[in-house]
This record gives C-alpha cells, sequence and structure tokens, in this order.
C-alpha cells in the first residue's frame, strides 16, 4: 500500500489520463464536434482495453462512453452492439476495433454540421 503523498502509480496514471481522454470525448459530443469524440471515446476505450481487457469493472464505463456518442451520431446498431458488450464481456469485440473512418465535415458556420451526407444534430 502506497503513503498519500507517494505519486501515483504508472496504472493509475494511465486510468486517469483515459478517464480525461473520456470526458474531453464527451464535452466534444455536446458541442455537436461527433467526429471527433467518437476518435477520442474510441482512444480511451482501446488504451482501457489494452492495459486491463475486457473483463476489469471500468471497461464498461469506456465502451457506454463510445455507444453514447454513437448514439448522438444516429449509430444505432452499432452503438446497442456495444451496449451487448459492456453488459456481457464475453462477446466480441471485433466488429469496432477497427479503426473509425474519418468523416469530412463541413458547414460549421450555421452550425448544421454535416458529415458523410448526414446531418450530426
Amino acid at each position: 500500500m502506497s503513503a498519500p503523498n507517494d505519486p501515483p502509480s504508472e496504472v493509475q496514471l494511465r486510468q486517469r489520463i483515459d478517464f480525461a481522454v473520456l470526458w474531453q470525448a464527451r464535452m466534444k459530443a455536446r458541442q455537436a464536434r461527433l467526429a471527433e469524440a467518437e476518435v477520442d471515446a474510441r482512444r480511451a476505450l482501446l488504451s482501457r482495453l489494452k492495459d486491463v481487457g475486457k473483463y476489469n469493472t471500468l471497461t464498461p464505463h469506456f465502451v457506454m462512453g463510445l455507444a453514447d456518442i454513437l448514439v448522438e451520431q444516429g449509430r444505432y446498431a452499432e452503438a446497442e452492439q456495444l451496449a451487448r458488450v459492456a453488459v456481457d464481456p464475453t462477446q466480441t469485440f471485433d466488429a469496432w476495433m477497427s479503426p473509425p473512418k474519418v468523416l469530412r465535415c463541413s458547414d460549421h458556420s450555421r452550425g448544421a454540421h454535416r458529415c458523410g451526407g448526414t446531418s450530426l444534430r
């Protein structure tokens, strides 16, 4: 056990960083910067999976963080698949482990963000 004034361990530091990246993703989603939010949420989740695996008690929190952003994008089937994995981690992660598609966004000046032909609002 570490003393109260000891610096955090490397594992604790990576966990804090991943939580900060997930919170950043949520903030970007609230700003309708959904493509960026997805990239950040996916990065935090992949980092957690690499660090502690899919059976860790904190992993579903990161899975649902990404699922929430996918719901905001209207990608309900993918979000449902992630939600099912969060509930039952024995399901496969293969379907969404591939790198995210890069979306080109335009029309930011009027607040109507469009990516890949679909409206993000």
